[in-house]
């Protein structure tokens, strides 16, 4: 089996882009462990300043090697790089959080709604395009709002229709959510399961608009310190069971955590208390971890890159 291990957020701040390098080298100097690729928040305060982002040493690595990284699509954190998204912004003219934005489309299905969803991502995407000179080799969103069927119609509708970029279908199997769920609030049971739900409707959609997708997803019931080998142990072992599975997607968020004197970091609006948990250092710590590699080797899965699968 093939293991993409994706690092989300990268961009947000060079100290969380110093995290996700440390783990991106470990699997290029071919360990078997770190991460395989990381997704890049256009809107983060590294990623939308072209001075602060030709210093940054993830982005000179990616550029470097000619590693084309993913585009996380985010319209729930921060500021905007669309001038024409009034909608989609509070009061202090910031993007309405994980629960607002899903709030809005619930009030809201507008055809004026739908053109600031577009228009956003199209200037995300635009920006990956000055960053890396390509698109993006994969997709997926901050907070999974990617399979909201509103912004499911826009990403079909943008410029990366038909172009065979992979996506996230964030659907996980419901065993490992009621694991999950003896460490974890209800609150974000429900909202896992509610993204399931989302990510099985998305998919066909997706799918007949020429994205491509893994076999299986995994990284919800994973997230802090449900990383570790009992959890993935019990993940590789039920996913081979199952056969007929070549490909796996494991979302993580390493990265050297953020304090509240990090005021240059985020996506506008400074960083947020999941950036600045010791989460993020335990993630980076594990997925280079020579029990990750030793686990890795044990059930004969290998890290691999999206460009790699055919």
């Amino acid at each position: 089996m093939k293991l993409i291990v994706v690092a989300d957020d990268g961009g947000y701040s060079e100290i969380r882009d110093t995290g996700i390098l440390s783990a991106l080298e470990d699997s290029s100097s071919g360990s078997n462990r770190g991460i395989s690729e990381v997704a890049i928040l256009t809107n983060g305060v590294v990623s939308r300043d072209l001075n602060r982002t030709s210093r940054s040493n993830l982005f000179s690595y990616l550029k470097q090697y000619r590693m084309t990284p993913g585009l996380h699509i985010n319209l729930t954190e921060g500021t905007p790089l669309s001038k024409r998204c009034s909608l989609l912004l509070n009061d202090c003219g910031i993007f309405r959080g994980k629960f607002g934005f899903r709030q809005l489309l619930q009030q809201d299905e507008s055809e004026e709604l739908f053109r600031e969803i577009f228009a956003e991502i199209e200037a995300q995407i635009t920006q990956f395009v000055v960053l890396f000179g390509c698109d993006p080799s994969f997709i997926n969103g901050h907070q999974h709002i990617h399979v909201l069927p509103m912004v499911v119609k826009a990403i079909c509708s943008s410029s990366l229709n038909g172009k065979s970029i992979f996506v996230r279908i964030p659907h996980e199997d419901s065993v490992y959510l009621d694991t999950f769920s003896s460490t974890s609030n209800m609150e974000a049971i429900s909202f896992y399961q509610q993204v399931g739900k989302e990510s099985e409707a998305a998919k066909a959609d997706f799918v007949q608009n020429g994205f491509r997708v893994v076999d299986v997803f995994i990284g919800m019931a994973l997230m802090g310190q449900n990383l570790n080998v009992q959890n993935l142990k019990r993940d590789f072992q039920a996913l081979i069971n199952k056969g007929s599975i070549s490909t796996i997607e494991l979302m993580v968020h390493p990265g050297y955590p953020l304090t509240e004197k990090d005021t240059e970091a985020g996506c506008g609006s400074g960083p947020d208390d999941f950036s600045k948990s010791s989460d993020r250092d335990y993630e980076l710590n594990f997925l280079k971890s020579q029990q990750f590699s030793d686990l890795m080797q044990t059930f004969g899965i290998n890290l691999q890159r999206f460009s790699c699968i055919e």
